[in-house]
């Protein structure tokens, strides 16, 4: 996910092809949110291929993670590691961008998964993926927020008995989840909800999700979507 055309979420070993696609310089992009250290959403390589991009003039690629999690990020002088701590508020140019714990887990890792709060002058978005249930803590943060859209890891389909569901969303899940977020205020009746991490393989094709989850207000994602808040 790339905010406001220069803010990177997670860089995984895809992330320079399809940023090639859609035609994002590498060399603008200033700052990189990491969620947490599986392969698919750290890249060594990746990463430092866009570090090294950047005009040196404009200063080191700024990289914000867990304290545990940035000791897997590569060590170079065109990287700036910033920790997060968990519910603890940092700026990118005017957004306010808060960590908060995710309910996932990598496995031999002391790191805690995040997800990412992200508040404009007017706008406020929760980026959640990857991840299942808010956890409690999480939750008691966002009750004294008001959000204009949430973009949900939704991994697991309409699948029962799926074990992925403990550290994965499954559309039942959502649901319950927004029903409690509008019941509390918490999300806004106009908000988007955007539907990303979508496993192939445990829902049908793109064009049959659409048709099923946009009455309900559900919308799947898809590479090259763009998504404006007004």
């Amino acid at each position: 996910m790339l905010i406001n055309g220069h803010i990177l979420i997670d860089c995984g070993p895809t992330v320079l092809d399809v940023m090639k696609r859609y035609n994002v310089a590498s060399a603008g992009i200033t700052d990189i949110l990491l969620t947490h250290t599986h392969s698919d959403h750290l890249h060594e390589a990746s990463i430092l291929k866009i570090a090294n991009s950047r005009d040196a003039a404009l200063g080191p690629l700024k990289f914000w993670g867990d304290p545990e999690a940035l000791k897997k990020v590569p060590d170079s002088d065109r990287i700036e590691k910033r920790p997060v701590g968990v519910a603890q508020s940092f700026n990118i140019e005017g957004l306010a961008i808060t960590g908060l714990e995710s309910n996932h887990l990598v496995d031999g890792s002391k790191e805690k998964c995040l997800i990412y709060l992200i508040e404009g002058v007017t706008r406020s978005v929760l980026y959640a993926t990857d991840g299942a249930w808010l956890l409690t803590s999480t939750w008691n943060h966002l009750r004294k927020k008001r959000l204009d859209a949430i973009i949900w890891d939704a991994t697991c389909g309409e699948g029962e008995g799926d074990p992925r569901i403990f550290s994965h969303n499954d559309l039942t899940m959502i649901r319950h989840m927004n029903a409690s977020l509008l019941k509390g205020k918490i999300l806004k009746p106009d908000a988007k909800i955007i539907l990303t991490h979508i496993a192939r393989k445990l829902h049908p094709a793109h064009e049959v999700l659409e048709q099923r989850l946009l009455p309900e207000g559900l919308i799947p994602a898809y590479d090259g979507m763009s998504v404006v808040l007004k």
